[in-house]
């Protein structure tokens, strides 16, 4: 979801006015709409560079997903932890529908945005961000839904099918090994609020 969407960027001006007016104050200036979209856009390439620095080096994540439906939209979380149980939000996305492929579709997308604000550290690694984050997860949590669980076996498919791209020496891994690595654990929450 982007905060454009919202028409927050026409109405940061107003925003402000009203706000330091309630403090007895003016302000000199405000910031036209086009300052608050590169904005808006600038932080999401500064927040997609700052995870992916972290990220790189964190093995073992754990990849939570829910999915909500608000005003007819239906909206999509992803959200990273680590060892430490540091959480990092990857994306929060309107979906097109709530199926198991339009879920990875849409994360698919999420990890593409990570490349694209990553080029320069993808061109000096040789590496795709996006797919090394995705390389590094080794749970998965969801609810029950039949969605999130067919979600999960295209997620567990698809990640088998990159690894051999990011995976240090993938072709000396004997087959025992690269299925350690393919497999993802699954967990489901029992009930959610």
């Amino acid at each position: 979801m982007n905060l454009t969407d919202l028409k927050v960027p026409e109405k940061v001006g107003n925003v402000i006015k009203e706000v330091m007016s309630l403090c007895g104050k003016q302000p000199n200036a405000v910031p036209s709409e086009s300052t608050v979209n590169r904005i808006v856009d600038s932080k999401l390439a500064v927040a997609h560079k700052q995870i992916s620095d972290v990220l790189l080096e964190k093995k073992n994540t754990t990849l939570y997903t829910d999915e909500t439906k608000k005003y007819g939209k239906c909206i999509q979380t992803y959200v990273l932890t680590d060892e430490d149980q540091t959480s990092y939000l990857l994306g929060l996305r309107e979906m097109f529908n709530k199926s198991g492929q339009s879920t990875l579709d849409t994360l698919k997308e999420i990890l593409e945005d990570f490349g694209t604000h990553c080029y320069q550290k993808e061109r000096e690694n040789h590496m795709n961000v996006g797919y090394r984050i995705l390389a590094n997860i080794r749970d998965t949590m969801s609810d029950r839904a039949s969605t999130e669980k067919n979600f999960n076996h295209l997620l567990e498919d698809f990640r088998a099918s990159i690894l051999s791209q990011v995976v240090d020496n993938w072709d000396n891994m004997d087959e025992d090994q690269k299925k350690l690595c393919q497999d993802l654990i699954t967990f489901f929450v029992a009930f959610t609020y």
